[in-house]
């Protein structure tokens, strides 16, 4: 659930705002984060402020097309990025997780956190590519198919995962724009939406299929 910011984003934060403290000093129940401004782990405090009409706004419209992933809903506080790779692997969490403990040395138990570097490795293992994380201008500045980062705190470099994807259904003349977001605590119609005009992507690692080697055999 976190970045590594060179710059304050130009979206707006709207949601929850996590503020970093060290771990020991905190509840256990308090999802734990990792601060690249701080160089060390933290607990994450919680502070409600008012949702913007963005966020909440048209959420009772039913969606008119088929998304092409399957949610997989997070089964911790900071598991959102493992979610995301299992929508677009076809993939359990549990399975996503798996992978991560057995290759590529993912705590089995905490503490931990999910960072580029294991987000990057994971889609590679599961055939996709996805970029380092770049910051958003918009929805226009993002590809098709991205993990997003919603709810940034660019004080603490915090936020957490989103799948967003951009597809024009069959007989449609304009794409639709849509988040599928893996929150376990969100209302089930934000789960999957098209109500996202400046919604508050703030970071996102572009992601697309990797390309099957063709192997040439002499006929």
């Amino acid at each position: 659930m976190l970045k590594k910011a060179t710059a304050t984003p130009s979206v707006g934060l709207v949601g929850p705002i996590a503020t970093a403290q060290p771990f020991h000093s905190l509840p256990f129940e308090h999802p734990l984060f990792w601060s690249p401004s701080t160089g060390r782990m933290g607990r994450a405090r919680f502070h409600s402020i008012v949702w913007s009409n963005a966020m909440t706004a048209n959420t009772n419209t039913p969606l008119s097309f088929q998304p092409a992933f399957t949610r997989v809903q997070q089964t911790e506080h900071n598991d959102c990025a493992f979610a995301c790779i299992a929508m677009l692997a076809g993939k359990t969490i549990a399975e996503v997780r798996q992978v991560a403990i057995e290759k590529f040395k993912h705590p089995k138990h905490g503490p931990y956190w999910i960072g580029e570097d294991l987000i990057s490795k994971l889609l590679t293992h599961f055939g996709w590519v996805g970029t380092v994380f770049k910051e958003s201008t918009g929805l226009a500045s993002l590809p098709n198919t991205a993990i997003g980062m919603v709810e940034y705190n660019p004080d603490t470099e915090i936020g957490r995962h989103v799948l967003f994807h951009r597809v024009t259904p069959p007989g449609a003349k304009q794409p639709v724009e849509y988040i599928i977001d893996p929150a376990f605590w969100i209302d089930e119609k934000q789960q999957v939406r098209t109500d996202i005009k400046g919604f508050p992507i703030a970071w996102y690692i572009g992601v697309h299929p990797m390309q099957k080697t063709v192997t040439k055999t002499d006929k």
